[in-house]
């Protein structure tokens, strides 16, 4: 049996605040370090995004 457990990006933020604001001195380190990968994926989605971008309007361009 397997079980997958996916958390959503809120619910990550929500816990990543909790830390931050009552959790011990190892688990604020835990939740920087959340934060700042959930902030490299970010950035790394709009990265995506203006590449599809791209792809959409040369492709676009080309069918013209």
């Amino acid at each position: 049996m397997t079980m997958t457990i996916e958390m959503k990006w809120k619910s990550a933020a929500r816990m990543c605040i909790a830390a931050l604001e009552n959790g011990t001195d190892e688990g604020k380190r835990i939740a920087r370090e959340e934060i700042m990968r959930m902030a490299d994926v970010a950035d790394m989605a709009v990265e995506l995004q203006g590449e599809i971008s791209k792809l959409s309007h040369s492709a676009g361009g080309a069918a013209k």
